[in-house]
């Protein structure tokens, strides 16, 4: 599946992590990665930026939508854009996307903000740890 996010990413014991706060450049900065379940676990392939001076190879965007289509052309399949809900960390979004591509057999592009998620994102430290309505509110606030 294909995963848009504008949550902040971080390197965890060999590993990438999306956190529950913003990209640090910017929350319009989106990035586009591709998601695959591996046993348990998700794994991660972060779409790259062609390097500026570089005018030939296309944008990730313009490769996920290509490759997409193929996708949806050869499996006979719809796309669903999928925008979680509040109170969700980014691994039970993945799961939740998952479980649409499975309930209904689409190809699933999943937009994840950074939702507090139940306060149980390990890279947000005590201060920002809420909960109940406090972490509700918290998240209306980023999603407005």
């Amino acid at each position: 599946m294909y995963v848009v996010t504008n949550r902040e990413v971080k390197r965890q014991n060999g590993e990438t992590v999306f956190t529950s706060r913003f990209n640090n450049k910017a929350p319009d900065e989106l990035r586009l990665l591709e998601a695959q379940r591996n046993g348990d676990k998700w794994h991660l392939s972060i779409r790259e930026e062609p390097a500026p001076n570089d005018t030939t190879s296309l944008l990730p965007s313009e490769k996920l939508f290509l490759e997409l289509q193929d996708r949806m052309y050869k499996k006979k399949r719809n796309c669903v854009f999928f925008v979680h809900g509040y109170n969700v960390n980014f691994n039970d979004a993945l799961d939740s996307a998952e479980r649409l591509e499975k309930l209904y057999n689409v190809e699933v592009i999943l937009f994840s903000w950074p939702s507090i998620g139940g306060g149980n994102d390990a890279n947000i430290n005590a201060v920002e740890r809420i909960y109940g309505t406090a972490n509700y509110l918290h998240d209306k606030r980023t999603a407005i």
